[in-house]
């Protein structure tokens, strides 16, 4: 039997990570156009189609094209920029409206991608972008007299080309433009490697069992440190910095509320306390759901309270000190067993892609390397990954 397949003049057909649109269906299969390159056609048979579905490098999207389901999209995507500062949203969604404008006008072969071609054409795409914002008005639903119009001065067409760049690769949406600055900022630690080691000491007393009271920790930090500080001048060596009673309060809050009720009460006590009657998502089997995350995490942090950095040298201690790294971590939501770490100096797709990759193998030869009492054997295919939209995540390499 003949495998056919029915497409809209509206749809956007993805071929192995190239973009196409419906030019003509024949008795056998279809002619699509390449998106990025007008008028350059290829022709791919019913049978092909079918295939590249088994093997997922096929991918439709139905009424792509079509203006309200492109607005439908806009509005689900402005639900999850809710989130973000009014001013911030404000700025994302214009960007994307002068990269949407910018786009139709390369696809109809108005303009190129080049800084040359962006310059003679900035005056119709000001006037078109500002012709969306007054008629849509960022998806508002009513419009009054006198209210406000969130019309900006275009870029350099050289911004605007990154800019384009930055949406396509994120699947030409707004929230790939939301700015990352909320990343930035001095992250370093304020403590020392000794003044922490001796923090995490003193907190550890309270995560034991009927253990002192949090006022009473606070009370013996700081007498640990002006202790410490003591014998360090009679040494003439240099003093610690001591924390103050709301840093080791804040410290003691970040504690996993599971395991500091296990710890003072009984794990009997803590299972009772944190059952769960809301199961939320649920799963059958391992490798259905894998949850993936990245954070920026203090490698000293990490490390002093363990008591690791006194088998390190000042060589290698010196190297931890060179500020933070990014950790992408894999979890398999049935089973809660790691499935992948991996550290990166800055969140890139590269590292993501990689990260997913170790998804799929068996790691314990990686855990023999590295001296552990036990393997890293869990592994498996992956039915379905979830993650957020950290700007990893939503590039195109990933």
């Amino acid at each position: 039997m003949t495998f056919h397949m029915r497409f809209e003049e509206s749809d956007r057909i993805t071929v192995r990570n190239t973009a196409y649109k419906i030019s003509t269906h024949t008795d056998t299969g279809v002619l699509l156009e390449h998106l990025n390159h007008p008028g350059l056609r290829t022709a791919f048979t019913f049978e092909e189609l079918s295939d590249l579905l088994t093997t997922q490098d096929l991918r439709i999207e139905r009424r792509y094209f079509d203006e309200a389901n492109r607005i439908n999209a806009l509005r689900n995507e402005y639900d999850f920029l809710s989130h973000y500062p009014a001013n911030i949203v404000r700025t994302a969604l214009w960007q994307a409206t002068v990269c949407q404008v910018f786009y139709e006008m390369y696809f109809r072969g108005e303009v190129q991608k080049t800084t040359g071609s962006v310059k003679a054409a900035l005056t119709e795409i000001r006037e078109k972008t500002r012709e969306i914002i007054e008629s849509e008005q960022f998806l508002e639903r009513s419009r009054r007299g006198g209210a406000d119009v969130h019309d900006k001065l275009l870029p350099a067409p050289s911004t605007l080309l990154k800019w384009f760049k930055t949406y396509a690769e994120g699947g030409y949406r707004p929230t790939a433009l939301i700015p990352q600055y909320h990343r930035s900022g001095n992250r370093t630690a304020r403590f020392s490697i000794l003044a922490t080691s001796l923090m995490a000491r003193c907190i550890d007393k309270y995560l034991t069992y009927k253990g002192p009271s949090k006022e009473q920790v606070v009370a013996d930090t700081i007498y640990a440190f002006k202790d410490e500080n003591a014998l360090r001048m009679k040494r003439g060596q240099e003093l610690l910095r001591a924390p103050s009673a709301r840093t080791i309060l804040r410290r003691i809050a970040e504690l996993d509320p599971y395991y500091v009720c296990a710890t003072r009460e009984g794990i009997a006590y803590a299972n009772n306390k944190f059952n769960l009657f809301e199961r939320g998502v649920t799963t059958t089997r391992p490798m259905e759901r894998v949850e993936m995350d990245e954070w920026k995490v203090d490698v000293i942090s990490l490390l002093a309270p363990t008591g690791l950095l006194d088998h390190l040298d000042p060589a290698q201690i010196a190297r931890l000190k060179s500020g933070r790294r990014w950790l992408y971590a894999a979890i398999d939501h049935a089973t809660r067993c790691i499935l992948s770490l991996r550290l990166a100096e800055s969140p890139n797709g590269v590292d993501a892609v990689r990260t997913l990759e170790e998804i799929t193998r068996d790691k314990t030869d990686d855990a023999r390397a590295m001296g552990c009492a036990s393997g890293w054997h869990y592994f498996g295919g992956i039915f379905t990954v979830v993650t957020d939209q950290g700007s990893a995540f939503i590039s195109e390499r990933f």
